[in-house]
């Protein structure tokens, strides 16, 4: 996709699972590394922060992942 369409053409990827959070319902999931590097521009990460019993903390731990990713 990104390269039929550059930026600053947003690409929004959603089923973004963190390494090791269960797939749920979703057929294909990525971790947010993998999704930024195949040219995502936004993430979608919600079950796996709001299902969190540590909302901050999970998203934290996504931020973290982006950092050493």
């Amino acid at each position: 996709m990104r390269a039929r369409y550059p930026e600053p053409f947003a690409l929004v990827a959603p089923g973004i699972r963190p390494l090791g959070s269960p797939r749920g319902d979703q057929a294909r999931v990525m971790a947010p590394a993998e999704a930024l590097v195949a040219g995502a521009s936004r993430l979608v990460i919600g079950r796996p922060i709001t299902g969190s019993t540590n909302p901050s903390e999970a998203f934290a731990d996504c931020c973290r992942s982006l950092e050493n990713g």
